[in-house]
């Protein structure tokens, strides 16, 4: 028997016959130039075929196989704008590629950046009878880069800090976040620096009150005076603080007032002296006039 009967009778019978299947892989560019980046990430259809048991194998992977398969398109010497390239596909062996030429559409664009404020924004609520005040971020500025298209969605730059029940000042190091007018993240967007320091001022919720104001004086007139009339202006002051701390205020003092030795009007501006706990809102100083009388004459 001749030696082409044989194979076939034989040889033909022993090859294992081939299965198809269609893998989903999105296609890797290479060689962008400089200064451009890719804004679009095709996906495509690859036929294939080879030996049962391997194309079982493939499709039975959490990718559906799509990591066994490296679909390229060479962007060497492309401009601006979309380009409709032919894909390269390479894949192990013992699997084929059916034949046939695919192609993918890739938009490049120019890379661009632009500088924008940093927006700090506490998130969640302090602790009870405390508020923030104020925010501020280091750097106050940063620069986001990335193709143009996706950069000029950028809205606002944030740095969101947590303070939750906060009783006093915060510190963080935080990362920053690229918003678009909807305050939707905008993808593929580098943040240059990713991470800022942010303050956060802490106080205390305060309430406030409107106290007289009463000259602190130490040390006596001179042998033979005495004070006759006080006069300080403004006549009241407001003050804030908790609810606890203004409870106890009846008045705020000056800071004392020399009176030792004194036969003439003392004439002059101090500042005011709170308890502790209290602040003065209106006014930091009153202009206080002592006028004295001498008792023997009878007249200041």
């Amino acid at each position: 028997m001749s030696a082409l009967a044989l194979y076939f009778m034989y040889g033909r019978t022993a090859e294992k016959p081939l299965t198809s299947a269609v893998v989903r892989v999105q296609v890797r560019a290479v060689n962008v130039p400089q200064g451009l980046e890719t804004t679009t990430q095709p996906v495509i259809s690859v036929s294939i075929q080879g030996p049962k048991h391997a194309i079982d194998e493939l499709l039975n992977r959490p990718d559906g196989g799509a990591s066994e398969l490296d679909a390229t398109v060479d962007l060497a010497g492309k401009g601006v704008g979309p380009h409709m390239l032919p894909v390269k596909v390479n894949l192990r062996k013992p699997l084929m590629l059916v034949p046939g030429q695919l192609y993918a559409t890739v938009t490049l664009e120019a890379i661009v950046e632009r500088t924008l404020p940093v927006e700090v924004v506490p998130q969640g609520s302090v602790a009870p009878g405390y508020r923030w005040e104020s925010t501020s971020a280091n750097p106050a500025s940063i620069t986001i880069v990335g193709a143009r298209s996706a950069v000029e969605q950028v809205a606002r730059v944030e740095a969101r800090v947590p303070v939750r029940g906060a009783t006093g000042d915060l510190d963080r190091d935080v990362p920053l976040r690229a918003l678009d007018s909807r305050d939707e993240v905008v993808e593929h967007i580098d943040v240059r620096p990713s991470l800022v320091s942010v303050h956060v001022r802490i106080s205390r919720l305060l309430r406030y009150k409107v106290a007289p104001i009463v000259l602190q004086t130490t040390g006596r007139p001179a042998n033979g005076y005495r004070i006759s009339t006080v006069i300080v202006e403004p006549l009241v002051v407001t003050v804030s603080g908790s609810s606890q701390a203004l409870e106890s205020v009846q008045a705020v003092s000056t800071e004392p007032v020399d009176l030792a030795g004194a036969t003439a009007p003392i004439i002059r501006r101090v500042r005011l002296a709170p308890p502790e706990g209290i602040e003065t809102v209106s006014a930091s100083a009153a202009r206080v006039k002592v006028f004295l009388i001498n008792e023997a004459v009878g007249t200041p």
